[in-house]
């Protein structure tokens, strides 16, 4: 475990999508200043590989003004090499856990799984635009947009 990933707040999907999406420029605005302190190695900031590739389709396939894929490609491999951005994986424990969160909070299993793979992580604070969607006492979902 690294002990800086503990007091490091997750980041959603959306709220990195927003980041680099521009077709709302006051959440853009918001989400780019969110992340920026992480790009100018001031902070770290966290995600997961599931994160990652939710992204992906959001940005380059769901968004108004979508990325090309070469772009997006590009921005993910920053995202993985830069030592600021803390990028967790999930293994087949996270899976069972992720199976029990879903059933005892009653929870999307997709976010369940987020949830589990930041409990395993020690992460407690999310920030993403869906804050019902994290029904786990343990996690903090702040939505930067409110």
């Amino acid at each position: 475990m690294n002990a800086m990933v503990e007091k490091v707040p997750f980041i959603d999907a959306n709220i990195l999508g927003y980041a680099y999406e521009r077709s709302n420029p006051q959440k853009h605005s918001i989400a780019a200043h969110l992340l920026q302190p992480c790009w100018q190695a001031k902070t770290m900031l966290a995600l997961s590989t599931q994160i990652l590739g939710e992204f992906f389709i959001l940005i380059t396939k769901k968004a108004k003004k979508s990325l090309n894929p070469r772009i997006a490609r590009i921005v993910i491999a920053d995202i993985i090499g830069l030592p600021y951005w803390k990028v967790v994986s999930y293994n087949e424990k996270t899976v069972m856990t992720s199976l029990n969160i879903a059933d005892n909070f009653d929870m999307p299993y997709w976010d369940s799984l987020i949830a589990a793979t930041m409990t395993e992580n020690d992460v407690s604070t999310i920030y993403t635009e869906n804050i019902k969607d994290f029904k786990v006492p343990w996690i903090k979902a702040i939505n930067p947009f409110k």
